[in-house]
């Protein structure tokens, strides 16, 4: 039953409160963007540049995560 919860962490190396964390900020992020562009849809003078943004962010923090996550992966691998 652990190894439901520990295999797909561990397969990109992380523990499973580091995969954790990460999952809830980006859930949060992305949260607060669809919140932002119902508002903005609304009032299309607010939070203009909110969603955009966060995606940007979300995208090259993704980008550099899933670099780290194949390094280590191809590291493991040739040990």
């Amino acid at each position: 039953m652990v190894k439901l919860f520990t295999k797909h962490p561990q397969s990109i190396g992380e523990t499973y409160s580091q995969h954790a964390v990460y999952a809830l900020k980006t859930a949060g992020i992305l949260l607060w963007s669809g919140c932002a562009l119902i508002i903005h849809a609304l009032l299309p003078w607010l939070f203009k540049e909110t969603a955009s943004n966060n995606i940007d962010t979300l995208y090259t923090q993704l980008t550099r995560r899933k670099s780290k996550t194949q390094s280590t992966i191809s590291t493991i691998e040739t040990q």
